[in-house]
């Protein structure tokens, strides 16, 4: 029986430029949905699966995610900061915040809103004995996205970045949330930019780690543009999207 994952990093470092007239003086994961910031709702979202401890990765206005947490928005959830001087990407973030950390870590962007079924991704990680497990969700035109191929078992074939139609058939695409263990952390350069999805993730591959994609079924949304902000904020109010 595996112990159940119960650490989770957010990556909370981009400037949100999409969105620049709402984050210029306050970042986009603390933006209000429905009354209450986003980073409240994904904060909840992994408590409901297990998660104890939440590592916030920071570099654009750190002091607001401070003062978030200085009043406790999750009661039982404790919290970890990990402050970028410039920053370093998704990867190099990474292996800035969890330097020595010897557990299976969940590592999520954290400008999504998703209801996705966390737990039954971890029990596919563990039974894959996967060194890396990518969450992946269908959309009906990845061209504008990293496209993830798979073979019938969830072992991650290849990454397509905004393929053309005739390069593909896979509509799976990369959902920014991955499951990974601790030696995977030493693939990262220490203390200077990557990214995960396109240096990283390639060079696992081509090494042979065991990196499987598992489509999660349910609701998300990368709350990146004016657009899917108002629509986030419509979601809630219908009750298309039922969180915690």
């Amino acid at each position: 029986m595996h112990p159940k994952v119960t650490q989770a990093l957010v990556l909370l470092g981009g400037k949100g430029e999409r969105l620049k007239d709402l984050t210029q003086q306050i970042p986009k994961p603390l933006l209000p949905l429905c009354g209450k910031p986003l980073l409240q709702y994904v904060l909840e979202h992994l408590k409901s699966h297990g998660i104890r401890k939440a590592i916030l990765s920071l570099c654009h206005l750190p002091e607001q995610f401070q003062a978030f947490l200085q009043k406790d928005p999750v009661p039982g959830l404790a919290y970890e900061i990990s402050v970028e001087s410039s920053p370093l990407g998704t990867a190099g973030a990474i292996r800035h915040a969890l330097p020595r950390t010897q557990e299976t870590t969940l590592v999520l962007n954290g400008d999504l809103l998703t209801d996705f079924d966390l737990s039954a991704m971890q029990d596919f990680h563990q039974k894959k004995s996967a060194h890396l497990t990518i969450a992946m969700v269908a959309v009906p035109n990845p061209s504008s996205f990293g496209v993830i191929e798979t073979d019938p078992d969830g072992k991650i074939l290849r990454f397509l970045e905004k393929p053309q139609p005739h390069q593909t058939p896979a509509r799976t695409i990369n959902a920014g949330y991955y499951l990974l263990e601790p030696e995977i952390l030493e693939w990262i350069p220490p203390g200077k930019p990557c990214s995960i999805e396109r240096e990283i993730f390639p060079k696992l591959i081509e090494n042979q780690k065991r990196l499987f994609g598992y489509a999660l079924k349910g609701y998300w949304l990368d709350i990146g543009t004016p657009e899917r902000y108002r629509q986030a904020e419509q979601d809630l109010r219908s009750g298309k999207l039922k969180l915690v």
